[in-house]
């Protein structure tokens, strides 16, 4: 029997079943991607637009109880000055007519009078007394008379809470100014002269602030650190504190003005010096200028990069008390860009705020010219100051 010759076909049926079922699989797969990339991208947005909004809604609350406090104190203390000058008054009407001459008065005074007066002047007394107690109130009582124009003002997004409160206070050298070049040169200055550098004076209001802020009370202690840790009185480890104690409130608000930044910055060791308080603080808070520099138990001075003081401060936040709010006053050093984020996430996250000061609350309005060091200056100036390499 003769071989039937079959006819080649180039799209024959089963070609066709084969290409549909391929562009249908890739077809499948682009929708499946893009519709995962945008589920992320969505979420991810939804989550930033929340702690935007959370972020908000705190500010725009401080703010309207900021707003009605100082309109309540400038109420009291206008009637309280108003009070005043009525008592004034009346203590001078009465002191003219004890003095009266009753053989030259035509129309003497009587008992009744002198009595009406006194309990006039009695009445406001105990009303300007109600009134400063009330302005007292809106204080928060503040053991501490902070000095400075509207200095509580400054840091008003922050509401100081907690029954103990820690505080740790960086004291290390880029604590003196914002850039490197600035730091070198103010540490060949005399120590009046870095005492007196903006930057370290706005950190050293900001204490002053939080020691200001405190009610009788609050039980507080204040921790310095650089390379190593101590407290800002000494002999006081591991103890609390009392702030309605004012003379002792009072000299630690004058000891950080006498202490001059230098050193490293080791963040870890600050933390884990807070554990051994009893209780263990409920608030902390942290003035600093950027990420760690050096790491726990490390008395070797080196130089570090981004990724280091990164590891550096995720070592210093797995010490932090869990229960512990967090907030942190940043003065930003030249180049450590990650910092403010990472602190201002630490914050949020343990239910604290994130505040950076204006550079010249604390000191006059001028402009520091320093001599900048010279290359072997800055070798030797090294040895003291762990520098980040890649500032």
């Amino acid at each position: 029997m003769a071989r039937r010759n079959r006819t080649f076909t180039t799209f024959s049926l089963s070609f066709l079943d084969i290409m549909s079922c391929g562009f249908g699989a890739v077809v499948l797969v682009f929708m499946i991607i893009d519709h995962s990339i945008k589920e992320d991208v969505l979420n991810s947005n939804q989550t930033s637009q929340m702690e935007v909004d959370l972020l908000k809604s705190r500010v725009k609350i401080e703010n309207e109880r900021s707003e009605t406090l100082d309109s309540k104190t400038l109420e009291l203390n206008s009637e309280i000055t108003r009070l005043e000058e009525s008592i004034e008054a009346l203590q001078l009407d009465l002191s003219n007519l004890s003095k009266l001459d009753l053989e030259k008065a035509t129309k003497a005074p009587t008992k009744n009078d002198l009595a009406s007066l006194n309990q006039k002047i009695i009445k406001m007394e105990a009303t300007l007394n109600a009134l400063e107690r009330k302005n007292r109130a809106l204080q928060e009582e503040s053991p501490l008379d902070f000095a400075g124009s509207g200095g509580r003002q400054r840091l008003s997004g922050c509401k100081l809470t907690g029954k103990h409160v820690a505080i740790l206070m960086d004291v290390s050298a880029s604590m003196l100014e914002q850039t490197v070049a600035d730091v070198y040169a103010l540490q060949n200055e005399k120590e009046l002269v870095q005492l007196r550098a903006p930057k370290w004076r706005s950190a050293v209001k900001s204490l002053q602030w939080i020691l200001g802020s405190f009610s009788n009370a609050t039980k507080y202690q204040t921790y310095v650190f650089n390379d190593h840790v101590k407290t800002l009185k000494k002999d006081t480890n591991d103890t609390w504190l009392e702030a309605k104690n004012q003379p002792e409130l009072e000299a630690l608000a004058s000891n950080i003005e006498t202490i001059v930044p230098f050193g490293g910055t080791n963040l870890q060791e600050a933390v884990i010096s807070l554990q051994k308080l009893e209780p263990i603080p409920d608030s902390i808070w942290i003035i600093t200028d950027g990420l760690p520099n050096q790491k726990k138990s490390s008395n070797a001075y080196e130089r570090v990069s981004v990724s280091n003081r990164y590891k550096y401060f995720q070592a210093a936040k797995k010490e932090f008390p869990d229960l512990a709010s967090l907030n942190v006053v940043l003065l930003p050093f030249e180049g450590d860009v990650k910092a403010s984020y990472l602190f201002w996430k630490l914050a949020v996250e343990k239910g604290g705020c994130f505040i950076a000061p204006e550079r010249n609350w604390g000191t006059q309005d001028i402009s520091e010219n320093y001599a900048y060091a010279e290359d072997a200056e800055k070798e030797s100036l090294n040895k003291s100051w762990a520098i980040p390499n890649d500032v």
